[in-house]
Protein backbone atom coordinates (compact mmCIF):
# COMPACT_ATOMS: atom_id res chain seq x y z
CA UNK A 1 0.00 0.00 0.00
CA UNK A 2 1.48 3.09 -1.22
CA UNK A 3 0.10 6.98 0.49
CA UNK A 4 -2.19 9.04 -1.67
CA UNK A 5 1.01 11.52 -2.30
CA UNK A 6 3.11 8.75 -3.92
CA UNK A 7 1.01 7.49 -6.38
CA UNK A 8 1.39 7.73 -10.07
CA UNK A 9 5.22 7.78 -10.03
CA UNK A 10 5.66 3.67 -10.97
CA UNK A 11 6.39 2.67 -7.33
CA UNK A 12 3.88 -0.28 -7.16
CA UNK A 13 4.87 -1.44 -10.54
CA UNK A 14 8.93 -1.44 -9.43
CA UNK A 15 7.45 -2.82 -6.16
CA UNK A 16 5.59 -5.78 -8.00
CA UNK A 17 8.02 -6.19 -10.57
CA UNK A 18 10.75 -7.00 -7.70
CA UNK A 19 8.03 -9.56 -6.09
CA UNK A 20 7.58 -11.34 -9.07
CA UNK A 21 11.31 -11.69 -9.43
CA UNK A 22 11.64 -12.48 -6.32
CA UNK A 23 8.99 -15.26 -6.65
CA UNK A 24 10.73 -16.61 -9.60
CA UNK A 25 13.98 -16.79 -8.08
CA UNK A 26 13.45 -18.25 -4.33
CA UNK A 27 10.62 -19.80 -4.32
CA UNK A 28 10.90 -22.44 -7.48
CA UNK A 29 8.39 -25.05 -5.87
CA UNK A 30 5.51 -22.33 -6.09
CA UNK A 31 3.42 -22.97 -9.29
CA UNK A 32 1.18 -19.86 -8.57
CA UNK A 33 1.79 -15.85 -7.55
CA UNK A 34 -1.80 -14.34 -6.62
CA UNK A 35 -2.18 -10.80 -6.21
CA UNK A 36 -5.78 -9.56 -4.47
CA UNK A 37 -7.45 -5.73 -4.82
CA UNK A 38 -10.72 -4.60 -4.10
CA UNK A 39 -12.47 -4.71 -7.36
CA UNK A 40 -13.26 -0.80 -7.99
CA UNK A 41 -9.05 -0.16 -7.48
CA UNK A 42 -8.48 -0.13 -11.16
CA UNK A 43 -4.93 1.73 -10.50
CA UNK A 44 -3.80 -1.50 -8.46
CA UNK A 45 -5.71 -3.98 -11.11
CA UNK A 46 -3.49 -1.91 -13.82
CA UNK A 47 -0.48 -2.51 -12.40
CA UNK A 48 -0.78 -6.81 -12.17
CA UNK A 49 -1.82 -6.38 -15.95
CA UNK A 50 1.24 -4.58 -16.80
CA UNK A 51 3.35 -7.26 -14.55
CA UNK A 52 1.58 -10.39 -16.69
CA UNK A 53 -0.64 -11.22 -14.18
CA UNK A 54 -4.51 -12.22 -15.40
CA UNK A 55 -7.71 -11.75 -13.83
CA UNK A 56 -8.97 -14.94 -12.07
CA UNK A 57 -12.26 -14.44 -10.52
CA UNK A 58 -13.93 -12.75 -7.12
CA UNK A 59 -13.97 -14.03 -4.09
CA UNK A 60 -15.23 -12.10 -0.27
CA UNK A 61 -12.78 -11.33 2.19
CA UNK A 62 -13.67 -10.17 5.36
CA UNK A 63 -16.61 -8.79 3.83
CA UNK A 64 -15.01 -6.79 1.14
CA UNK A 65 -15.05 -7.83 -2.52
CA UNK A 66 -12.14 -8.88 -3.80
CA UNK A 67 -10.45 -9.68 -7.27
CA UNK A 68 -7.91 -11.73 -7.78
CA UNK A 69 -5.11 -12.46 -10.23
CA UNK A 70 -2.37 -14.69 -11.16
CA UNK A 71 0.28 -15.39 -12.58
CA UNK A 72 1.89 -18.91 -13.20
CA UNK A 73 5.31 -20.38 -14.41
Amino acid sequence: MLHRDFWGRGLATEGGRASVESWREHLPDEPRLYSFTTLENRRSRAVMERLGLTERGCVVYRGYDQVWYALDR
